[in-house]
């Protein structure tokens, strides 16, 4: 129960607030000109002040940060199980929550706690206090990180201070204008006692129905022709890599490494080098051997008449020269052709000595050829092993990419039969659960509906409702459908939530309605809706706190002994520039 709001700044007027109905007034003082207005007395801020409180956006446009607040606390004192706590937040900094005791140990809440020993305070982060809060007041589940819809306190929370400009007050089931069919139902949901997972799940389901909404309007635009192909064409090409990877890993499996590869390559090389010098060293040699033989057989003496005509014309040329007789002439003559020739068959004999060693190393060096060669051929070195192993890796890794592309192009395929049998699947969960949760539902009807028979007249049917959407909580509309009617229902849903809620022991125990919710309904529908909510509040055990002016009251409506004075709280407001909620305007 909130106890007190306050602040640190001197001229709040710090409201108290007690057990069952709390109206907050706001009076027009006799020195009011038609100029002054109650609406920026301060009654709507004082939800903004609770939402802030209780986690809510720090929002750079709101009051506390504007200069004359922003480094001022604004506070809310609690009361629960006769222990009260006080929680603070500023937009000094927005990120923290404070407490001025240890909350943790007060209301047995499961927060990380630290210590401002400089304020003497103890504080939380922002989003572990909605965490903790939201567990201890409506049994929010605390490990639903993995679920990527559920319920949260902060949604939860301004179904019980609706806030009229965020659009909170335009029918029962919104919390805000802004608020996603899904949030409704998720939260809804949680409320009444029903599963809430489906309403989840079925949003989840609407995520892929919309994803594959989209990925078939990109491919109808050709924008992932090269990514998507269709499923015939993709298996043949897997056929086909895993043909060639088979292949591979048999050539692999069956591969003999040769360590010493690259150095039996190097000796292939120099014995090819080796045999090619030979043979062209053969080559040279043999046509030089066929010239010196040819050279012997043109050594041949010369006859003896040329050589006495030869030997007569020197003598007459050089008589004092040629001295020597004709007869030794001769003998040298035939000497030198003799050593001549004896000397040209040592060199061919020698050349073909040299030839047929070249030829025996030949022999040799192409033995040795030959065993490399098929050394080789029989062998592999290990950088072709790892160009074979590298190569069934990338065809590996191709077939794993195509048929990942292929279960994306059978997901294309077969997506909208699937989805449409998940949303099936989902109706007939939804309908179950629904009938397993009769007596919960009924028990939330009955008593919408008797709520709204206390009022001057009936406001509609709460309904729950199976669709092809999800499920749909919401009030049926009946007869007039105007603004009056519309805040009606609101009212019933609110009051019908926090009295079962209560009833089963949950200990959110306050329910704040704005005066805006108010503004078009009839006079006597405001009595009604005043006395049932006091009634409602005493039975139930929690607070309702009403804002609003003080010539809204029905007066000439409220029953006998209906004391207002007993349920107004104070202090008072008015609309003068220092009489409202902050004691200034600004």
């Amino acid at each position: 129960m909130i106890k007190k709001v306050f602040s640190s700044h001197t001229r709040f007027k710090n409201p108290t607030f007690n057990n069952g109905l709390n109206l907050l007034l706001v009076d027009m003082t006799e020195e009011s000109t038609d100029k002054q207005t109650r609406n920026s007395a301060g009654k709507s801020s004082l939800i903004e002040i609770i939402h802030f409180i209780f986690g809510a956006d720090n929002d750079k446009n709101a009051f506390y940060n504007k200069e004359v607040f922003c480094e001022d606390y604004f506070n809310i004192e609690l009361e629960h199980s006769g222990k009260n706590v006080v929680i603070s937040r500023s937009a000094l900094k927005p990120s923290r929550v404070y407490f001025n005791k240890r909350i943790d140990i007060e209301l047995n809440m499961d927060l990380d706690i630290e210590q401002d020993e400089e304020l003497g305070l103890y504080y939380s982060s922002v989003n572990d206090w909605k965490r903790a809060v939201g567990e201890h007041l409506f049994s929010i589940p605390s490990n639903n990180e993995n679920i990527k819809y559920s319920p949260t306190f902060r949604a939860i929370i301004s179904y019980f201070a609706r806030r009229e400009i965020s659009g909170g007050m335009l029918e029962p089931k919104k919390n805000s204008r802004q608020q996603q069919p899904y949030d409704e139902q998720i939260n809804i949901s949680f409320l009444l006692g029903l599963d809430w997972t489906l309403s989840s799940d079925f949003q989840v389901l609407r995520d892929k129905e919309r994803a594959l909404k989209e990925l078939k309007k990109t491919l109808k635009q050709g924008l992932l022709d090269t990514l998507v192909e269709s499923p015939a064409n993709l298996r043949s090409q897997i056929a086909v890599l895993n043909g060639q990877v088979a292949k591979t890993k048999s050539n692999l499996s069956s591969f003999s490494l040769l360590p010493e590869y690259k150095q039996y390559e190097n000796e292939l090389t120099k014995i090819n080098i080796k045999i090619k010098n030979c043979i062209d060293k053969n080559t040279i040699e043999n046509e030089l051997i066929k010239s010196l033989e040819d050279s012997i057989s043109e050594d041949i003496s010369p006859t003896y008449e040329s050589l006495q005509h030869l030997y007569q014309e020197s003598m007459q040329v050089f008589p004092e020269i040629v001295k020597k007789r004709f007869e030794e002439v001769q003998v040298f003559h035939d000497s030198v052709i003799r050593n001549r020739k004896l000397y040209l068959d040592a060199e061919v004999f020698r050349l073909k000595n040299s030839i047929t060693d070249r030829n025996r190393a030949i022999s040799q060096l192409t033995q040795r050829q030959t065993y490399v060669m098929d050394l080789l051929h029989t062998h592999g070195a290990l950088e072709q092993y790892n160009m074979l192993n590298s190569d069934l890796l990338k065809k590996q890794a191709e077939v794993e990419d195509l048929q990942k592309r292929l279960k994306m192009a059978l997901d294309i395929e077969d997506a909208k039969p699937r989805l449409d049998m998940e949303r099936a699947a989902l109706m007939l969960r939804i309908g179950q659960n629904i009938e397993e949760n009769t007596a919960l539902i009924s028990k939330a009807i009955q008593r919408f509906e008797s709520i709204s028979s206390t009022l001057f007249e009936k406001t509609g049917l709460l309904t729950v409702e199976n669709t092809g959407n999800g499920i749909n909580i919401d009030v049926s509309k009946q007869g007039d459908k105007s603004k009056g009617i519309k805040s009606m229902q609101i009212y019933c849903f609110d009051m019908a939530m926090i009295s079962i809620l209560r009833e089963q022991g949950e200990n959110i125990d306050f329910l704040v309605h704005d005066s805006h919710l108010f503004d078009s309904v009839d006079s006597r529908q405001v009595a009604h809706a005043l006395v049932t909510g006091k009634d409602l509040a005493n039975q139930y055990g929690f607070q309702y706190i009403v804002t609003m002016n003080s010539d809204q009251i029905p007066y000439e409506y409220l029953p006998d002994g209906f004391d207002i004075d007993s349920i107004t709280v104070e202090p008072r407001l008015t609309d003068t520039d220092d009489g409202g909620l902050f004691g200034l305007r600004f």
